[in-house]
């Protein structure tokens, strides 16, 4: 199901694109709030490298990206992880 939803803005939009971080960042939620961990964290290291290289960084999608990784570690206490992210 994943792949579904993840190859349709991919195509879309380019491999680069800041959209394509947006669908990132929310398949990685939708998966983080399933407690599908392994599966959500990848989705959301990948949106912030498109972010992070993005021409005019949009900052506050940045931010909240970051924020949802730092969630993410926290609920498996990986609190070293998580508290640089906030």
């Amino acid at each position: 199901m994943g792949k579904i939803v993840y190859n349709s803005p991919e195509k879309a939009y380019g491999a680069e694109h800041p959209n394509l971080a947006a669908s990132l960042n929310n398949l990685a939620e939708f998966y983080r709030d399933r407690r599908r961990h392994a599966e959500a964290e990848p989705l959301f290291r990948r949106a912030l490298a498109i972010l992070e290289k993005a021409p005019g960084a949009r900052h506050s999608q940045l931010a909240a990206t970051l924020n949802n990784l730092a969630g993410l570690y926290k609920a498996q206490t990986r609190y070293t992880d998580a508290e640089p992210l906030y």
